[in-house]
């Protein structure tokens, strides 16, 4: 984890939190995401508190593990749908590029399912201002007679 964190080259700023599983929240890890003041939302460590939990915390809990939960349906989804789990390359560079090309894939095809769920909306409201447009002319007919 210390080298997710510290590595930063890529956005130039530290994520403000971090979704990771319960095997990564360990005592080092916990240290390094306190000391560059980086929010995640785990089970403390330790004895459970004698008190009830906020309102406001139990709903941030459940708020990030919503997300976590989508995190790991989208590997889920790659290793399903993309192969990512059956990559037999032989070199560890070509195994990289396989793998980050099923994951550029993945959104690839979820970019043009947006892009075209856009386009069916922007028609269908097209077609639905045309039938109102032909109601109106209709109505005004049958008016006139």
């Amino acid at each position: 984890m210390q080298f997710g964190v510290e590595n930063t080259e890529r956005f130039g700023y530290l994520p403000a939190t971090i979704l990771a599983d319960k095997i990564y929240m360990n005592h080092t890890n916990r240290r390094i995401l306190k000391e560059y003041e980086i929010k995640t939302y785990c089970k403390p460590l330790g004895r459970p508190p004698k008190g009830p939990k906020s309102p406001e915390y139990l709903k941030k809990m459940a708020k990030a593990v919503g997300e976590r939960n989508e995190v790991e349906c989208s590997f889920g989804t790659g290793k399903r749908v993309y192969r990512a789990n059956n990559i037999r390359a032989k070199l560890p560079e070509t195994a990289e590029c396989w793998t980050e090309m099923c994951y550029f894939v993945k959104n690839v095809m979820k970019f043009l399912k947006g892009l075209c769920l856009a386009l069916f909306e922007i028609k269908l409201n097209l077609w639905a201002d045309a039938i109102a447009k032909f109601r109106v002319c209709c109505f005004a007919v049958m008016a006139i007679y």
